[in-house]
């Protein structure tokens, strides 16, 4: 005939469904059950909370009526009351039920075992137990697991004491992972000395140029910003290209590329004066202005990226603080170490000797990383297809 006859046969006469505690196998029916019937459901706040979710998965939440109780609480139920008693299980907020009728006092246990140091609450309620087995039960339900094998279930400390030491043990591991190896080290560090040299050489020209363009460019001051404005087109136009290029070639050849541009844009003016050309002038300096500016996205887009991919994805935190430490000291250092440099020479026309040796010590430096290749199109592809599966 099937239970769902005898739930129709009886729903009528149903005023509640009482939980003992949240595990599956005791709250899994309940949408099901509902379907068939309408009735309150009682139980504790983590039962009923496990509940709720499980009634919104099948649109029944707003239609079932929900009533929180504690251990200790009693519940009228027509002629019945329902009380709730606190047991111990596996999960926390477990209640056993004695519901006490006209005919006499019915006790239902739930899954429970006796925990003399439970983890969170208190231990079994025995003495209710005893004291309503004083008072005469007319029938007892009791299900614990285990309950036909001899011996005691071990207390829930036992299950906490082997997840610490797991979890302890875990957190070793995980400060051993963090460390960084040799290699990724001096990659680190020498990553780090590369960009404090390579920042040394760009905010000398950022600075010194806007600040003495009559000096070095010969030009006016209005002259001058219209430069460096179109420097900073060339930057700006530069940006996502500067990404993809990272991402296709790698970040430190992508870098180093730049780094070159640079170093042979100081070159060919060296190259010009020597020759007693006028490099400041016509459009030879207009395409090292476009061509200089693309090279300096090509770098500051790809520096930190490649910093990060040092340190690992659990480390950006930290790794951008690295990163950010290197720029900033190249800030105040730079007009400190120019200022020595522009003392000795007396010309700040010594900024084209200046900005190519800290741009080549920059290179020497990230030539030492190990870091920034490219990954390879097949592993890319690999990983597309393991996404799409």
């Amino acid at each position: 005939m099937g239970i769902s006859f005898w739930i129709r046969w009886y729903r009528a006469k149903v005023r509640a469904i009482v939980l003992t505690h949240g595990h599956e196998d005791h709250i899994g029916g309940l949408p099901y059950l509902l379907t068939e019937m309408s009735a309150p459901i009682y139980g504790t706040p983590l039962t009923l909370g496990l509940v709720e979710n499980k009634l919104k998965e099948h649109s029944l939440l707003q239609s079932t009526e929900l009533i929180t109780v504690q251990a200790g609480d009693k519940v009228k139920l027509g002629k019945m009351t329902a009380e709730f008693i606190h047991v111990n299980h596996s999960i926390p907020d477990a209640v056993a039920i004695a519901l006490h009728t006209p005919a006499g006092t019915i006790v239902h246990t739930g899954d429970f075992k006796i925990d003399c140091t439970p983890i969170s609450g208190g231990m079994i309620d025995l003495n209710r137990f005893a004291r309503l087995g004083g008072e005469g039960v007319l029938a007892l339900m009791s299900d614990s697991t285990n309950a036909s094998r001899e011996g005691y279930t071990p207390t829930e400390h036992t299950v906490y004491d082997s997840f610490k030491n797991l979890f302890q043990k875990a957190e070793k591991e995980r400060m051993k992972a963090e460390k960084l190896n040799p290699g990724e080290r001096r990659s680190l560090v020498f990553m780090l000395m590369g960009l404090f040299f390579l920042f040394c050489g760009t905010n000398a020209i950022s600075t010194f140029f806007a600040l003495f363009a009559a000096e070095i460019l010969h030009k006016t001051t209005a002259q001058a910003t219209i430069m460096t404005t179109a420097f900073a087109a060339a930057s700006a136009l530069a940006a996502l290209p500067a990404g993809w290029l990272g991402k296709k070639i790698g970040r430190k050849k992508t870098i180093l590329g730049g780094l070159f541009i640079f170093v042979l844009a100081f070159a060919a003016y060296l190259i010009t004066h020597i020759l007693g050309i006028d490099a400041l002038s016509g459009a030879l300096i207009w395409v090292a202005l476009i061509v200089g500016g693309a090279a300096n996205m090509f770098i500051t887009v790809n520096t930190l990226p490649l910093v990060l991919e040092i340190g690992g994805i659990d480390k950006v935190g930290t790794y951008t603080g690295y990163y950010y430490t290197a720029t900033f000291s190249a800030q105040i250092a730079t007009p400190i170490i120019y200022g020595i440099v522009r003392m000795f020479t007396g010309t700040y026309l010594s900024l084209f000797y200046y900005c190519p040796i800290a741009f080549i010590l920059s290179i020497l430096c990230i030539l030492v990383v190990k870091h920034g290749e490219a990954i390879p199109q097949e592993i890319i592809d690999k990983v597309k297809e393991e996404n799409e599966d």
